[in-house]
């Protein structure tokens, strides 16, 4: 008995948006050979999923926001689906598997929920070599048939909904090899924080403090009358918080502020707060940074009373002095 196999190859296509890079074991996915066990009636699939093949992401490295990789799975193999006890010249056997993504904890990426199902029917074909009863089996991958899953209500059954080979249905075949398509969107996490500007003795709200707030080559300016609350604040991402212009009658401060918020809701500050003048609280689940500003006196182009009460009574002063040196010079 001559006999040979037919292969089927079924890898997977991982695009990533909002990333240049995709790591090692980020992405994970999961072949199941559901053909024992499985009951098809017309587009209602019912199966358990058991164990799987599992690949995953071996790392890439992307460019303008995207990232592509190829994750292959092993080979299937198949090997002839008549028996030679059999006296039927042909038989065939459809083979079903299930193929999908692995939810993942990343609460930054939008995760691929596609169910692909696949039906691959093999034939094996006998015939004779014309010496006696020897008889050559050709096996083959006759049809594959592709599908779109969506669990119903009841738990272990499917809805499969069968879908043509292209890109549109994110199914893409080449010889004996079948690609699907998972997309996974990366978004940044961000939060908001609300500024406060306050007196650093008396705590009261400050009006008409300006200031910059810079993360990498991105600079937005803010007025604080009391507070001001600054949306799409990414987790993880140091921030430079400069004042421009402090409220009347206040000092400026002295260097900016270089903070973090963290994941878990904290603030870090990493430089510019050495004197404490800023500090991070949470308020009603939000966070609150409170900056504190010192009494100061501003000049009069600014309105305030300014330092000509100090001028004035040192020139008086030393116009003392001078009209008692004078007069010991005189004696």
């Amino acid at each position: 008995m001559l006999q040979n196999t037919a292969n089927f190859n079924m890898d997977v296509e991982k695009v990533f948006k909002g990333s240049d890079t995709i790591s090692k074991d980020q992405f994970e996915f999961n072949l199941y050979d559901v053909t024992d066990g499985i009951t098809v009636n017309g587009s209602t699939w019912k199966f358990t999923l058991g164990s799987a093949t599992s690949e995953s992401t071996s790392g890439a490295t992307g460019s303008d926001g995207t990232t592509t990789e190829t994750v292959k799975f092993d080979q299937i193999t198949y090997s002839s689906v008549l028996s030679s006890s059999s006296s039927d010249s042909s038989a065939t056997k459809t083979y079903y598997y299930i193929i999908k993504e692995t939810d993942g904890n990343d609460s930054s990426v939008t995760y691929d929920d596609t169910i692909y199902g696949v039906a691959v029917t093999v034939k094996t074909t006998k015939t004779s070599t014309g010496s006696g009863s020897s008889y050559i089996y050709t096996t083959e991958v006759e049809s594959i048939t592709y599908y779109k899953l969506e669990e119903t209500e009841t738990s272990g059954t499917y809805s499969a909904t069968t879908i043509t080979a292209d890109s549109g249905n994110g199914v893409s075949t080449s010889g004996s090899e079948t690609v699907f398509t998972f997309t996974n969107t990366y978004q940044e996490e961000t939060t908001s924080i609300t500024l406060k500007k306050v007196d650093s003795e008396k705590g009261t709200a400050l009006n008409g403090a300006v200031f910059t707030l810079s993360a990498g080559s991105t600079t937005n300016e803010y007025t604080v009358d009391g507070s001001v609350t600054i949306d799409n604040i990414t987790y993880g991402t140091e921030y430079t918080l400069t004042e421009t212009t402090a409220p009347d009658g206040y000092n400026l401060l002295t260097e900016p502020i270089k903070f973090t918020v963290n994941s878990d809701g904290t603030v870090t500050f990493t430089s510019g707060n050495e004197n404490n003048v800023a500090s991070a609280t949470t308020e009603n689940g939000s966070i609150v940074i409170t900056v504190k500003n010192e009494a100061g006196y501003v000049l009069p182009s600014t309105g305030g009373s300014g330092t000509w009460l100090y001028t004035l009574t040192g020139l008086t002063l030393c116009g003392a002095a001078l009209v008692l040196w004078k007069r010991r010079e005189q004696d």
